[in-house]
């Protein structure tokens, strides 16, 4: 009889590990789970498909007054505008590697180690990848549309409490929106300026109903901690951007379509293991439209995103997604 051997990829089958992977970090990512980013079936079937812009056109709202009607009035008519939204295709991928020795000397298995890891990985990274998209659709705001979606409360000088996060501010963040302040549902921000907010006692712990887990809410919204916020540099000064999201403000659509999401070889000469994972997907601000003017090569990359020349907002203010507001802490 042959010898048999069992490999890794008899262990870990790569179609079923993949849809786990995805299905983990997705579970896992505080804003999906808070309803501000949203899987989306219909973003899931364009990135199955082929092309790199997904173009989805809408009807504009109507405009104009309605005319008062006379005994000799002829009701005018106007038509009504289209537009659309169009999203991207993204393609990013890592790999990870371990000598056997490493394992041996650790006395624990790295590959093991590093499987384990994946998920967070990879759930980190949509997290900075949201907040990239977040940079580059407010510096095209900022360049195009005299930054009504941005409340910058931060000085170059000395900041003082009004220069950090308070209620004061946000309600001021929320009425750029105007009448549809009440459709907010979450605030995500970095660390710091939420410690300002738990010392100022502005931070309500509410139980979760179905959870064993403590919601912190602040006005009603949603309190998202996450570091991967990261903050920009003023001088000596760091300037911290807390989003106020509307729920499903960014729309995400993944697919394995044509790429081998996960792989391992082995290096025998080398005594060296490697694992490979690819994401494809998409991740799509509502009310905006990519427009792939500042991308050099086939996929952009993620410092690309942030470019403001390839960002155009197509909805009316109020019917965006999210506002930021910038602080000092």
């Amino acid at each position: 009889m042959a010898s048999t051997i069992t490999r890794v990829s008899d262990v870990v089958v790569p179609e079923i590990y993949s849809q786990y992977l995805v299905e983990k970090s997705i579970y896992k990512n505080v804003f999906m789970r808070s309803g501000l980013m949203i899987r989306d079936s219909e973003f899931d079937a364009k990135v199955t498909g082929g092309g790199e812009i997904f173009n989805m056109p809408f009807w504009q709202q109507l405009s104009g007054s309605p005319q008062a009607i006379q005994s000799d009035t002829t009701i005018e008519t106007k038509k009504v505008g289209t537009s659309k939204m169009a999203a991207r295709r993204f393609l990013f991928g890592r790999g990870w590697s371990a000598e056997e020795i490493a394992s041996a000397l650790a006395g624990s298995n790295a590959m093991s180690a590093i499987q384990t890891m994946i998920d967070d990985y990879w759930n980190r990274f949509f997290n900075g990848f949201m907040f990239s998209i977040i940079k580059g659709v407010i510096a095209d705001n900022v360049d195009n549309d005299s930054g009504d979606l941005v409340k910058d409360i931060t000085t170059s000088g000395t900041p003082g409490s009004s220069n950090k996060m308070n209620s004061n501010n946000v309600i001021d963040s929320l009425v750029l929106m105007g009448d549809s302040l009440g459709d907010f549902a979450g605030i995500g921000m970095h660390s710091t300026p939420y410690a300002q907010m738990v010392k100022n006692d502005l931070i309500d712990f509410i139980p979760d109903s179905k959870e064993s887990i403590i919601i912190p809410k602040f006005m009603g919204l949603n309190v998202i901690v996450d570091d991967g916020l990261t903050a920009d540099t003023d001088g000596s000064n760091s300037v911290y951007w807390n989003v106020l999201f509307k729920p499903n403000a960014i729309a995400y659509g993944e697919s394995a379509a044509n790429i081998t999401p996960y792989e391992t070889d082995r290096t025998a000469a080398d005594s060296e293991d490697r694992i490979f994972t690819r994401r494809q997907f998409t991740m799509h601000p509502r009310g905006f439209r990519w427009i792939d003017t500042s991308v050099e090569d086939e996929v952009p990359t993620q410092s690309e995103v942030e470019e403001p020349g390839n960002w155009d907002r197509v909805f009316e203010k109020k019917n965006c997604g999210f506002v930021v507001l910038k602080t000092n802490g």
